[in-house]
């Protein structure tokens, strides 16, 4: 969750997101938003699927 620091929506938690871009996998994708949004680069992770 991220916690905006700037106008209009200051104050307002949400989640990261994005769009994955032409070529990407999802995981990719997933990464290069995380760093995008927040600056952490994360380098992999796992996913739990239902």
């Amino acid at each position: 969750m991220l916690n905006r620091e700037k106008p209009p929506i200051m104050g307002v938690w949400n989640g990261v997101g994005g769009k994955i871009e032409k070529g990407e996998t999802s995981d990719e994708g997933a990464l290069q938003e995380v760093f995008e949004e927040t600056g952490i680069e994360w380098k992999a992770f796992s996913q739990k699927v239902l």
